[in-house]
């Protein structure tokens, strides 16, 4: 065995294959194979973050639930503003729902205490440091009733789940069996 081979020079050529530890040769992708695998990865992430949520917020529409939609990162909810062509008319969600035409009209808001006025329900989907540091008191005031709170990501605290209940909300969290027994200590100490 020669120095040569146990210590290839590189090459100042571009190479068209690469060889794999057992010698297997493989095709370097083109830029339009990966401009082409990345629109595909991208579709794939964008559907992974928004999938479940509008799923919930579809059927809430089709239930007649007025739906309004924060979020402190997005300025658009393409799902639901486009929900005719995007991501495209055959992979809409829109076709398994009924009355979702009202949902074209949604606009991601900003603004959280606006966002909450006059609401009835607040359904945290989505595990954001902006719902993690929510004080319920704010939430009550911003909302101007006691409302339901549905935890879909077991972000709140028990702490935070028995000051909701101490100010007349309702509370369910995903995966938290124990919040019916903080309910009751709460209602104990009325």
């Amino acid at each position: 065995m020669t120095n040569e081979t146990l210590n290839p020079q590189p090459s100042t050529a571009l190479a068209d294959h690469s060889l794999s530890p057992a010698g297997e040769q493989f095709a370097i992708p083109q830029n339009d194979d990966y401009r082409g695998e990345f629109e595909r990865i991208e579709q794939l992430v964008h559907k992974a973050r928004t999938e479940g949520k509008e799923i919930v917020v579809r059927k809430l529409t089709e239930m007649g639930a007025e739906m309004r939609v924060h979020d402190p990162y997005v300025d658009h909810w393409y799902e639901l503003e486009k929900q005719d062509v995007y991501p495209s008319e055959e992979l809409s969600w829109k076709r398994f729902f009924r009355n979702q035409d009202v949902l074209q009209d949604i606009q991601v808001q900003r603004d959280l205490p606006k966002a909450l006025t006059g609401v009835e329900a607040l359904i945290l989907a989505v595990p954001h440091k902006t719902y993690l540091d929510l004080s319920p008191d704010d939430v009550v005031t911003w909302a101007g009733n006691p409302l339901a709170v549905v935890d879909c990501f077991g972000i709140l605290s028990d702490d935070t789940i028995r000051r909701y209940f101490e100010l007349g909300c309702e509370v369910k969290a995903l995966g938290r069996g124990h919040v019916q027994a903080i309910k009751k200590a709460v209602q104990k100490k009325r």
